[in-house]
């Protein structure tokens, strides 16, 4: 599956773009962003209702979907990120907070880097 979605991508010439963008450019002709200016859209104005230590870790996981794509954004992976950042589930719970809210702004991070205002210019 991986292949073809890299053939896609070459097809539309958005080799640094993800499955969204590319499904959307081809259903919509809505143009691609890559990983990269989608993240940055959710730095400069997604994360403001978070405290400074959640939104430090949020950018964290973006920098790892701009690197390696949106599988770092599985469900799975949150707790990979925590020990990545904070040594431990643990110690990462201290500094974030309880397990309920570290998922919640997970993927509310997650909905705004995906929404609306997130594929277009509005």
């Amino acid at each position: 599956a991986g292949e073809v979605l890299d053939e896609v991508k070459a097809l539309v010439d958005a080799p640094d773009s993800d499955l969204f963008d590319v499904l959307s450019y081809i259903l919509f002709v809505l143009p691609p962003l890559t990983r990269e200016e989608r993240a940055d859209r959710v730095k400069k104005d997604g994360l403001e209702d978070e405290g400074e230590e959640m939104r430090s870790f949020l950018r964290r996981v973006l920098g790892a979907y701009v690197e390696a794509g949106e599988s770092e954004l599985d469900n799975e992976r949150l707790g990979r990120h925590i020990e990545a950042a904070y040594g431990s589930l643990g110690d990462g719970r201290s500094k974030l907070g309880e397990t309920a809210s570290i998922r919640e702004a997970y993927l509310g991070m997650q909905a705004r880097l995906y929404g609306a205002s997130g594929g277009t210019d509005d």
